[in-house]
């Protein structure tokens, strides 16, 4: 009741609170449109899975608008409406540590979160390759080598080998 008796401390709380909710959203999407291209990869669609990759390239966190503004203001609104409960309010605290507890013990090294950050533009480039798009490929290619910090044949090769193990896996 203390919470709900301080609307500075509501509101900042709610902000937060919304920020780490739809962070939470975009990384299950980008986790579901992953595993999803590697299913159409493994199966030999590589259409398919071109499309799915190409989608967690614009969903990720350097991507499109998807999960950022203007959609996201609507969202907003809609959990606006959604929060007014005060049961939500309550409970409120306890959501912000768990997440911020969460978010500070899986800290990166800056080598992981260039794989990570390269990984979508690597894998992208493996299937547009195979599906004649070379100079397309080759862009993607360029900004993974890029972003990993290797020669551009170096990584071309290391996201080849890790598609080819993904299709092989399972």
């Amino acid at each position: 009741m203390e919470i709900l008796s301080r609307p500075a401390q509501r509101v900042r709380a709610y902000r937060e609170t919304l920020h780490a909710y739809r962070e939470i959203l975009q990384r299950n999407f980008v986790g579901s449109q992953e595993d999803l291209a590697y299913k159409a990869f493994k199966e030999g669609n590589d259409l398919k899975a071109m499309v799915h990759l190409w989608t967690v390239l614009e969903a990720g966190p350097d991507g499109s608008e998807l999960f950022k503004d203007p959609v996201s203001k609507a969202f907003d609104e809609d959990i606006d409406k959604a929060l007014t409960e005060r049961f939500f309010f309550v409970t409120l605290p306890k959501i912000n540590n768990v997440i911020k507890n969460s978010k500070n013990s899986t800290r990166m090294t800056p080598f992981q979160e260039a794989i990570v950050k390269s990984r979508p533009h690597g894998e992208l480039a493996v299937v547009l390759e195979q599906l004649g798009y070379k100079e397309a490929a080759k862009e993607h290619y360029l900004i993974a080598s890029r972003l990993l910090n290797l020669p551009e044949d170096k990584a071309q090769k290391l996201f080849q080998g890790g598609m080819k193990a993904r299709k092989a896996q399972e």
